[in-house]
C-alpha cells in the first residue's frame, strides 16, 4: 500500500515519488510507527577504497611537483597573489601537515609523492585552501 493510494491517487508502478508523497510518507510513519531521530536503519558502511593509483604523465609535473616550486599552479597563484613561491610553497606544506592525520585516515597512501593519486588530492586540497584564503583572490 503506497501513499499514493492512501490519498486518492493511483500511481503507475514506474512512477516515481515526489516531494509531497515522501513527506506524506514519512509523517505517517512517524504517526504510525514513529521514526527516531537517527533513523530506523543504521548506516550501512561504504564500499572499501581501491588502493591509490599511480599517476603519471607530463601533465602531472607541470600540475604539481613535489617540491611545490616548478608547477604552474604555484607560479601562477604567486604571479597573481604577489606572495614568493618559497612563501608559498611553506605555506601549502604547513597546512598539508595539518590535514594530513585526518585525510590519511580515510585515504591513505603509499608514498609522499604527488604521483601518488591520495597524497595528490590531500597535496591540491591544501593548495586550494591556502589559495581561498588569499585576500588578493578575493
Amino acid at each position: 500500500l503506497g501513499t499514493s493510494s492512501l490519498v486518492g491517487v493511483p500511481l503507475s508502478a514506474s512512477a516515481a515519488k515526489g516531494a509531497a508523497e515522501y513527506d506524506l510518507e514519512y509523517y505517517l510513519r512517524d504517526i504510525i510507527m514513529g521514526n527516531r531521530p537517527e533513523g530506523n536503519l543504521p548506516a550501512s558502511n561504504g564500499p572499501p577504497l581501491p588502493p591509490p593509483r599511480a599517476l603519471q604523465g607530463a601533465l602531472l609535473s607541470l600540475l604539481l611537483d613535489d617540491e611545490l616550486q616548478n608547477c604552474i599552479t604555484i607560479q601562477e597563484l604567486s604571479r597573481i597573489t604577489k606572495i614568493p613561491i618559497a612563501t608559498l610553497s611553506e605555506q601549502i606544506r604547513s597546512f598539508r601537515s595539518k590535514v594530513q592525520p585526518a585525510f590519511g585516515s580515510r585515504y591513505p597512501w603509499k608514498e609522499e609523492v604527488v604521483s601518488d593519486e591520495y597524497y595528490f588530492d590531500l597535496t591540491c586540497y591544501s593548495l586550494w585552501k591556502i589559495a581561498s584564503v588569499s585576500p588578493e583572490l578575493a
